[in-house]
């Protein structure tokens, strides 16, 4: 049976905070540089006002790492935090114990906007950029796939492919805003 999706609001952020549970709520306000001892305090609604006002700010993931150990501090009476109640998504405990838990898609948000996308910068001297360049340049994808093989044999002609799709979307994007400027 289907799960009945909520209507939209028509506000980003509404529905954003409307489709994540609550650990993912957690989180989506740590990166986004909620104190430390307001999540613990904080419930649901406090949280979901938190984070509705301070959606813009800047993200950073290592957040959630200096969460846990600030969390670990915090219990040191009690005991160290389990890693199934660390926020951070790749944890490790005392034991040597590791956690590998698959980051939350939807953490980062659920759209991003036109200048997010236009910003995106591939790694220097990867397959990736090279085929970002490659196209930036007018280059068909037949002919990119050509070169890219030539530079890295070991590249598989379907990431390829898609890379090349992700660079039309940002050179897209990139003319649109030109465009409204």
């Amino acid at each position: 049976m289907a799960r009945n999706k909520r209507p939209s609001t028509g506000d980003r952020v509404s529905d954003y905070i409307n489709s994540i549970n609550i650990p993912t709520l957690k989180r989506a306000c740590i990166i986004r540089g909620i104190p430390f001892p307001r999540v613990t305090r904080l419930g649901v609604h406090g949280l979901n006002s938190w984070l509705y006002k301070n959606y813009e700010n800047r993200i950073d993931v290592t957040l959630l790492e200096k969460y846990d150990t600030w969390m670990d501090d915090a219990l040191e009476i009690s005991g160290p935090v389990p890693l199934e109640l660390r926020m951070a998504f790749f944890g490790e405990d005392e034991k040597g114990n590791v956690k590998k838990e698959r980051r939350d898609v939807m953490l980062m948000g659920v759209n991003k906007s036109k200048s997010e996308i236009a910003a995106f910068k591939p790694k220097r001297g990867s397959k990736k950029e090279l085929t970002f360049q490659l196209m930036h340049e007018g280059k068909g994808t037949k002919e990119v796939i050509k070169e890219v093989m030539a530079v890295f044999p070991e590249a598989k002609e379907g990431s390829i492919k898609s890379w090349c799709s992700q660079a039309r979307k940002v050179i897209k994007v990139k003319k649109e805003l030109e465009n409204e400027a």
